[in-house]
């Protein structure tokens, strides 16, 4: 019955379309045609051996790349079977290296999951699956800083559900199999990793009970007894939970870790989302007792948290919120450098140890770089990765009225050809003579193949007049597993 009734209307619909005479479909064909209007950028990383090269991963947009200080950005995992990044490092030993883990690791009701992680070696050209994909969200990915196939990450866990492929993986052969070596119970994932500047061996984790319900209030806090900081003495092989003077009772909320020295001594900071208790705290003595410095709450959530020590100096600290802060006397005074007033919701600062005047922030708004130590910062006006809540659609098919000044195609191109063609018998004007081009919109394609014309080359200050081509990109099945998988990037 339901068979018959959906023939009989797509009957209907060709007979309907035959009457109007509307033009036969275009083939389903995706083509770029912005905006240029950066979206929520989770984190971002430079290359200290290349100061003008940063790599970033977007909460819905995949991996960028930029080689000159943001002005420009190239899109490096189209082909990648998923698009939500959580986590970015770069192997300080082999710039080529790069580890991206996926899944956005905040607990909105509306967050987007991953399919664990990937690697590459050839600075982001092409990546290869290395598994963990049940572990949905992924909060941090540390790298051994003198071999690179040496890695630890750090596993939220799914939100919605009881899973226990949450906590710590360790692998030392590049992701070709992984450890679990920090598993805490099914709803108890890690959210952050820090080590030692002087003894990588030396490493902390953070650990998260993190569960979410789609029935709590947007500001319900993701707290849990099991919330906590961990401490490795061998390189991440067996840990040990911290605790002691200072530290605040439970349950806490999201924990994020910065690691200095100080006069030899090392240095712990820990932004701690734990109610009326939550700030900053520091530890002079490698964890063994803290002190809250800062009580300030605007920079302790499960939405941002993130702590970043400045390399020329441990007593600065750079704290993220609506704002970015900038506080100095080891975290006890504040300054907001960066922010609008309304908040531009921030998630992660990155300051290169080689260049400090170098600097990366990475907000709800895209992604921006500073050369001159935060003077002034690149455009996020060249990032199409925004994130859209809504998209509205006439009954204009298969063209729609759209200002000729955001898509207006050059004389002579196909797109302008294709255009003219559109316009032709439909009473439609040209682009050529209009300042409103009917612009062919694309049928929602039914296959899993789809034809994608986003532009692999760097995307500029200011979106291109004519959309560009590129090759198809096949987008496989969403499937919780799968094998092992090499991904060309669309560079």
């Amino acid at each position: 019955m339901k068979r018959g009734v959906g023939l009989a209307s797509l009957a209907v619909f060709a007979a309907l379309k035959a009457h109007a005479g509307l033009p036969p479909a275009v083939d389903p064909h995706w083509r770029l045609v912005g905006p240029f209007r950066a979206g929520w950028g989770e984190m971002v990383v430079g290359i200290p051996q290349h100061p003008d090269s940063f790599v970033f991963g977007a909460a819905g947009g995949g991996v960028w790349r930029t080689d000159n200080a943001g002005r420009t950005w190239t899109s490096l995992f189209d082909k990648g079977p998923t698009a939500p990044i959580g986590a970015i490092a770069v192997a300080s030993s082999n710039p080529d290296v790069l580890y991206i883990g996926s899944g956005q690791p905040e607990p909105r009701y509306d967050v987007a999951s991953g399919e664990g992680v990937f690697g590459s070696r050839d600075g982001g050209k092409t990546w290869r699956g290395l598994g963990l994909d049940d572990t949905r969200h992924i909060g941090r990915i540390w790298i051994d800083p003198a071999n690179p196939d040496t890695l630890l990450v750090a596993a939220v866990g799914d939100f919605f559900a009881a899973n226990g492929e949450r906590g710590v993986y360790r692998s030392t052969d590049g992701g070709a199999s992984w450890a679990h070596t920090l598993k805490i119970d099914e709803h108890t994932g890690a959210a952050d990793l820090v080590s030692d500047p002087a003894d990588p061996k030396v490493i902390f984790a953070a650990s998260w009970e993190a569960r979410q319900y789609p029935w709590l209030s947007y500001f319900t806090p993701i707290t849990g007894n099991s919330s906590a900081v961990w401490r490795s003495g061998d390189g991440g092989v067996t840990w040990a939970r911290l605790g002691g003077g200072g530290w605040p009772a439970g349950p806490l909320g999201r924990i994020s870790l910065a690691a200095a020295r100080k006069d030899g001594a090392l240095r712990l900071y820990a932004v701690i989302s734990a109610g009326i208790a939550s700030g900053l705290y520091r530890s002079d003595d490698g964890g063994a007792h803290w002190s809250r410095v800062n009580d300030e709450q605007a920079f302790t959530s499960y939405y941002a948290s993130r702590v970043t020590v400045d390399p020329r100096d441990p007593d600065v600290v750079w704290l993220v919120g609506q704002s970015v802060r900038r506080c100095s006397d080891g975290g006890r005074t504040c300054e907001i450098v960066r922010g609008a007033p309304g908040g531009d919701d921030y998630h992660f600062v990155w300051i290169d140890p080689a260049h400090p005047g170098h600097i990366a922030t990475a907000s709800d708004q895209g992604v921006v770089v500073s050369v001159d130590g935060g003077k002034t910062y690149s455009s996020w006006y060249n990032q199409p990765t925004g994130q859209f809540y809504h998209l509205a659609t006439d009954d204009r098919f298969p063209t729609a009225s759209i200002p000729a000044s955001r898509i207006a195609a050059p004389r002579g191109s196909p797109a302008a050809a294709t255009m003219a063609r559109s316009a032709k018998g439909t009473g439609a004007p040209s682009a050529a003579t209009s300042a409103t081009t009917s612009f062919p919109i694309p049928p929602i394609p039914t296959s899993s193949i789809v034809q994608a014309s986003a532009a692999p080359s760097p995307v500029g200050m200011r979106a291109p007049e004519a959309a560009p081509t590129s090759r198809p990109i096949r987008c496989p099945t969403m499937v919780s597993a799968r094998p092992r998988r090499n991904i060309a990037s669309s560079g």
